[in-house]
């Protein structure tokens, strides 16, 4: 019989929040509460006294109970009981379908067992979570693309990831021995130590900072540093969470950009380069300080178009806005100079660079520029430019007055030597051929000097057009026949095709090349040489023509120098004339024609220069070329007899009128007028009607062309054909004064078979 207090905690235990069961010494049921019936409801036996432990455990193994021991699944066998209770085993935990459950059993004096059926289901699934979250935890950590650490307050490392262990060249063994201030540079341990007292002492959540990290090998590594505090109840740091990213290579690139902008920065400072960005989603215009410095306006100003249209001169206003606009419509990038007023009153010559930037969609969303101060280098230019013009004009004026007394001295030479009446003997002979050659020496000189100088101050005028490549050689060698002959010079051409070949030149120049290519083969050649001249195509478009002697040949040290002024390489020779201009002047030609000059030498053996070419189109034309052909034909011409020519001489200079008496002296076709001025000479033209007139161009008071003008514009004497006879030689002007109505222009001084066949020629017509 149940006493009132047994009777009282039976009912205690029947409310009891766990299960409880009692078993008796045999494994029978004693009793147990409602929570240990519910907890195993599944099972297919009544559970009530009586009911023995190996049946029940049966029914809960096949209703999906197991056991687990130290974590793990353990068997469950029939006898588990009975060796629990003998080893005195009295606590397990097993899973039953959805829940976990915690048995907890005691041995009363008896031998009875009291066991207590916890359900922990809620805290297996807490535990499970905090464990998946440590195993997350652990991945991110280990796994992570950057280094991650985990340090004590005195910094030493307490767990540390692979990427951390890669960026510092430790093992993970060797890194956990370590604390942070063993892989910190020395230059910023002591920023690394106030950084951790501030974090300690304000209780921020995180910080991150930039510092240098000592690899084992000891590079040194840029890390980005992040961290955070791990913090107890009380709020207190327990330890720090570091992330560490390598930027070593950003740093690197960061100090290069810093150096290059610093140098860039120099550089524009050095070279006083302003720039500027326009904007055109914005419309906002930057300046730089140098070009706010160079306009003369203040810096740090919001800027607009207007601001800088207000800077330039009104003499170029409308150039320029019409390029800004062009750039901003068109997305054009241009490069120009031009004028500034700045607000002080100076004026400024600037030359700007603009280049516009387009996005993807080729929509232009900015431009940018660079400007530069040339005040000074084009004050300079102005000043060589004056230079070089009163330098041209003094050449040119030089040049006038050598040509006025060369006329008379090579003119009056060549009378004597062609005199047929009075014979002179072999000494005289020699002494005029002397003066001849001596005379058109310097005239070389100065043309070579006055060609020079209008090259080298961009004066010289170049008209390309297509040109017959054997007329022009054919009459170059005509002109340096008579100079080979004097040394029995054998002069060969061969043009390789059987063509017509027509080369992109100035006819004029290209014949002053070959003339001065010419006469160097023939100065520096051997008596009894040879010279051959060929050609060959380089491609459709260029070929190259050879001009070989047998001559002195040039030191292969000298041959740099050779294109130099006033270089000549043929030193073991100096008694041959020469100023070492010409092949200077050749070079400069030939490349302002579009082509190519050069040199191959052997001492001994002889020089080969050569020429490139431009091919004109429709130079291939089927036109056969006589290679045998004498280079020079002579002709005469039958004047007739029906009356004497009667021709007009006007020259202000005493000399050149006795000289040209004395060269028509004897042509008994020819009645020669002299006139010393233009005012008495027009009279004598309008009242004779001379059936030719040769007049200087520089004759004062009224010059050549407007007396030619004075004639043209006179009934009866506007057909009169006129020679200009002129000691300016610039082809510049020999074009103009054909171009005013000249029928010829010569120059002095006078070549006697030149004038003569000028004469004959235009009387013939």
């Amino acid at each position: 019989m149940v006493d009132d207090n047994t009777q009282l905690l039976f009912e205690a235990m029947e409310f009891a929040p766990e299960g409880v069961v009692l078993w008796d010494a045999d494994g029978r049921l004693v009793m147990c509460n409602k929570k240990f019936r519910d907890l195993h409801r599944h099972v297919a036996v009544k559970i009530i006294p009586g009911l023995r432990i190996e049946e029940l455990l049966q029914q809960l193994k096949s209703s999906g109970m197991i056991r687990v021991r130290e974590g793990k699944l353990a068997d469950w066998d029939d006898d588990d009981l009975a060796l629990r209770l003998r080893k005195d085993e009295l606590d397990s935990m097993v899973q039953y379908r959805d829940k976990w459950i915690r048995i907890s059993r005691n041995k009363l004096a008896n031998g009875s067992v009291i066991a207590f059926h916890t359900d922990i289901t809620e805290i297996k699934q807490s535990e499970e979570a905090l464990t998946e979250s440590e195993e997350h935890f652990r991945s991110i950590f280990e796994d992570a693309g950057v280094g991650m650490a985990i340090t004590e307050l005195n910094g030493r490392f307490r767990r540390v990831n692979a990427a951390l262990c890669e960026m510092l060249g430790y093992t993970k063994e060797e890194l956990l021995g370590l604390a942070v201030h063993d892989v910190t540079h020395p230059d910023d341990m002591q920023t690394t130590l106030e950084a951790r007292e501030k974090f300690l002492s304000d209780r921020i959540k995180h910080e991150a900072i930039q510092k240098r990290y000592i690899r084992k090998d000891g590079q040194m590594v840029w890390g980005s540093l992040t961290r955070s505090g791990m913090r107890d109840k009380e709020g207190n740091i327990q330890y720090f969470v570091s992330q560490v990213q390598d930027i070593t290579q950003r740093r690197n690139a960061e100090e290069q950009l810093r150096l290059r902008e610093g140098q860039l920065s120099n550089s524009q400072e050095l070279i006083n380069l302003g720039y500027f960005e326009h904007d055109l989603n914005t419309g906002i215009n930057f300046w730089s300080d140098i070009l706010c410095r160079i306009l003369g306006v203040e810096t740090g100003l919001d800027r607009r178009m207007e601001d800088f249209f207000a800077l330039v001169h009104p003499g170029d206003l409308e150039r320029v806005k019409a390029a800004v606009n062009n750039s901003v419509v068109e997305g054009e990038d241009y490069n120009m100079a031009f004028r500034i007023v700045r607000p002080d009153g100076k004026e400024k010559t600037i030359h700007i660079r603009v280049m516009c930037i387009v996005d993807n969609r080729k929509t232009l969303i900015k431009r940018i520029g660079a400007v530069l101060d040339i005040t000074e280098e084009q004050h300079r230019e102005d000043q060589l430019r004056q230079a070089n013009q009163a330098k041209s004009n003094f050449l040119t004026h030089m040049s006038h007055e050598f040509r006025t007394p060369l006329n008379s001295i090579l003119g009056f030479a060549q009378v004597i030597n062609n005199d047929k009446k009075n014979q002179i003997d072999e000494t005289n002979h020699r002494r005029i051929q002397n003066i001849l050659k001596s005379g058109q020496h310097l005239l070389y000189l100065v043309d070579d000097l006055l060609d020079l100088s209008r090259i080298e101050a961009g004066n010289i005028s170049i008209e390309l057009k297509p040109t017959n490549l054997a007329d022009v050689l054919n009459d170059a060698i005509d002109t340096v026949e008579t100079q080979a002959k004097e040394k029995n010079i054998t002069l060969s051409v061969d043009l390789m095709a059987e063509q017509l070949i027509l080369v992109q030149s100035d006819e004029g120049r290209l014949k002053q090349v070959f003339l001065n290519l010419l006469s160097n083969a023939i100065k520096y050649n051997r008596n009894d040489g040879k010279i051959l001249v060929t050609t060959q195509f380089q491609n459709s478009k260029s070929l190259r023509l050879y001009i070989e002697d047998t001559g002195l040949g040039i030191d292969s040290d000298r041959l740099d120098s050779i294109f130099k002024p006033f270089n000549r390489p043929w030193t073991s020779s100096p008694q041959i004339p020469g100023s070492g201009i010409g092949l200077s002047i050749a070079k400069r030609l030939i490349e302002l024609m579009g082509g190519n000059i050069g040199v191959s030498s052997k001492v001994g053996v002889g020089s080969t220069f050569w020429i490139d070419l431009k091919i004109s189109e429709g130079a291939n034309i089927d036109d056969e070329i006589d290679s045998t052909a004498p280079i020079a034909e002579q002709y005469s011409i039958d004047m007739g007899n029906d009356r004497t020519k009667q021709v007009l001489y006007i020259d202000d200079d005493q000399s050149s009128l006795e000289l040209m008496q004395e060269i028509f002296e004897d042509t008994s076709f020819v009645n020669l007028i002299t006139s010393d001025n233009a005012i008495n000479g027009l009279q004598i033209a309008l009242e004779t009607v001379p059936d030719l007139v040769i007049l200087d161009i520089n004759l004062p008071v009224m010059s050549g062309v407007e007396l030619l003008d004075k004639l043209s514009e006179n009934h009866g004497t506007e057909n009169i054909p006129a020679i200009a006879l002129s000691a300016d030689a610039l082809p510049e002007h020999v074009q103009k004064g054909l171009d005013c109505g000249f029928s010829l222009y010569l120059s002095k001084p006078i070549i006697l078979n030149d004038l003569r066949d000028a004469v004959e020629e235009i009387l013939r017509k």
